[in-house]
């Protein structure tokens, strides 16, 4: 499965604020600033702010639909080959 979660340069400025207030950072400025002061808290961090991947409400919740999503495929993809074995059975 691929890695879950948003790149820096995907963040929406609302996640921008909240993953610099969690820092205790300040969270005011444009979103070119935002993401300046978020890119250098990764670096002390010691985290590479390029590859970095931020879980976002939106990710969890895509993921949380896919999964979902992918379980009822299964479902049904069960449902279908007992349904042909009897079929073909009869």
């Amino acid at each position: 499965m691929a890695e879950k979660g948003v790149k820096l340069t995907h963040l929406k400025v609302k996640e921008l604020k909240q993953e610099l207030e969690e820092r205790d950072l300040d969270s005011n400025g444009i979103k070119s600033v935002l993401q300046d002061r978020l890119r250098a808290a990764l670096l002390n961090e010691g985290l590479n702010p390029d590859t970095f991947l931020f879980e976002t409400a939106d990710v969890g919740t895509l993921v949380s639909k896919f999964e979902s999503f992918e379980s009822k495929l299964e479902e049904i993809d069960h449902h279908w080959k007992v349904d042909w074995k009897v079929w073909k059975v009869n």
